[in-house]
């Protein structure tokens, strides 16, 4: 003869299973826990210096009417450029462009320099395109907060959805910031960047307007269309600049501590030259492979 259990009885066990699945899961469930890292105050102050910048780039460019679109710049950073204008050098990845938005990239470039081991007051040489205006400010966001001694040069050029913008460039916004008062490192001198580091892809129309406002900044402007040229001049550059160096020589080698590269810039990467006759084709090493730094 079967037995059957009564609608009670089946609810009841239903809900002494549930109890005993809710006992076993909070009994068993390890308690949450933070850990700080052990360069949390410095990287969480990087990082909200780095939410301080975006914040007034952000309002700036309400002032100056300028459009956000919310389809390109989906966290109205204001750090995220245009499809194309005068001043795009070459392809750029979007999604590329809005994570590094993030200002917890101030935070990383933090933890990365403090495991280089660099101190307060060392010198950094940072060589950047404007292609990457949010890294480039998380750069500078976490050399203010160690306090370091950065010498920066950045390259006006920049490929889609960068600094691309002709009417407020990313050295424009560089530049407001520092009249603001809310950041220490800038840069001191800047190359067209583009084809040969030169800009011959750009329209002097469109160049020469912003040429004039940079030159106005007080950059020092860096032309040079012969490559071995360029590089040599744009590492005395660094090594004049650096702390150490006087009037009549230049700083040892081992003055920089460290070399930052934040985009494309020629100068950065080098040069392949690709010629019919294969034995004449090679590759010009750049900035990144110098081995004094």
């Amino acid at each position: 003869m079967k037995k059957t259990l009564s609608y009670n009885s089946i609810t009841y066990a239903l809900v002494l299973m549930a109890g005993l699945f809710l006992l076993l899961y909070y009994g068993i469930k390890p308690e949450s826990f933070t850990a700080k890292h052990r360069f949390y105050p410095e990287m969480a102050a990087a990082a909200e210096k780095m939410q301080r910048l975006q914040q007034e780039i952000r309002l700036e460019m309400h002032r100056r009417g300028i459009e956000i679109d919310p389809a390109v710049d989906r966290l109205d950073s204001g750090l995220i450029g245009l499809e194309w204008s005068g001043i795009t050098t070459t392809l750029g990845n979007l999604e590329s462009k809005r994570t590094t938005v993030n200002p917890d990239f101030a935070a990383l470039l933090v933890r990365l320099f403090k495991e280089a081991g660099l101190q307060t007051g060392d010198c950094i040489a940072a060589n950047c395109s404007s292609s990457f205006p949010a890294l480039n400010l998380a750069f500078i966001a976490a050399a203010d907060t160690l306090e370091l001694n950065a010498v920066m040069v950045t390259s006006v050029g920049a490929s889609t959805y960068g600094g691309n913008r002709e009417d407020f460039t990313y050295l424009d916004m560089e530049r407001h910031l520092y009249g603001k008062k809310l950041i220490q490192t800038k840069t001191i001198a800047y190359s067209l960047g583009g084809a040969g580091d030169t800009g011959k892809e750009f329209e002097a129309e469109i160049i020469e307007p912003i040429k004039k406002r940079l030159d106005g900044y007080g950059l020092i402007f860096l032309y040079e269309p012969d490559f071995e040229k360029n590089l040599a001049e744009r590492y005395a550059l660094y090594m004049n600049a650096a702390p150490t160096a006087t009037a009549s020589t230049a700083a040892s080698p081992n003055a920089v501590k460290a070399f930052i590269n934040i985009g494309g810039n020629l100068l950065s990467l080098g040069e392949y030259t690709d010629s019919i006759d294969r034995k004449k084709s090679a590759y010009r090493l750049g900035l990144q492979y110098k081995p004094a730094w």
